[in-house]
């Protein structure tokens, strides 16, 4: 299988730190279009702006002000 590592890449946490080492793990692996978005709310203006291949989520559901799945 063949992963197209220019492809938009979207990561969705909410916590900062997180978003930096998620960034840096799939740079260090080659993918060369990554975005960050501070939880739900910012991910959502993100996707009306731009198409994504990839979105990866990690959110805590009790302190997050949009679920994981609902912005998908």
């Amino acid at each position: 299988m063949t992963v197209d590592l220019k492809m938009n890449v979207l990561i969705v946490d909410d916590y900062k730190t997180m978003l930096r080492i998620e960034d840096n793990l799939l740079r260090q692996i080659g993918f060369t279009n990554v975005e960050e978005a501070l939880g739900g709310p910012p991910a959502l203006e993100k996707l009306k702006q731009k198409k994504f291949g990839l979105i990866l989520s990690r959110s805590e559901e009790h302190t997050s002000e949009l679920q994981s799945l609902a912005y998908l």
